[in-house]
């Protein structure tokens, strides 16, 4: 009788590893399959107005990404130390003397965002632009 029951707890644990190995996987294709590279159409809401611009997400001939923010106030700014994993995008930019940190969560076609910096968080939304 112990053995039987030892059976049926070994099957359910197996079972439930194997679960589990199954969502990491498809969770993992999941990040492999999407893309994030295009023109995205970004808006932050600021007390001195919304700012708005492009962002253009490219892949390096390595294969790292590379992000491009497009600002009638800041110019142009470059991404570095960009990590992207599990559908978040994070890099940092040095803006007038400033450490500013950029975080996108993806949806598909939209992502919402933060830019922190020393004077406190800016909430972002953009849209990927077609063709």
């Amino acid at each position: 009788m112990k053995t039987i029951q030892f059976f049926k707890k070994s099957m359910l644990l197996s079972a439930i590893a194997l679960a589990f190995t199954i969502l990491s996987i498809n969770q993992s294709m999941a990040q492999q399959a999407y893309d994030p590279t295009g023109t995205w159409s970004y808006t932050v809401p600021s007390p001195e107005g919304d700012l708005t611009g492009d962002m253009i997400i490219s892949r390096a001939e390595d294969g790292t990404l590379e992000v491009t923010i497009k600002s009638s106030v800041y110019g142009t700014i470059e991404l570095e130390d960009i990590v992207f994993e599990e559908m978040v995008l994070e890099g940092n930019a040095d803006i007038n003397g400033d450490s500013i940190e950029f975080e996108f969560k993806f949806d598909g076609d939209d992502l919402e965002g933060a830019v922190y910096t020393p004077d406190g968080t800016l909430e972002m939304t953009a849209e990927r632009k077609k063709g």
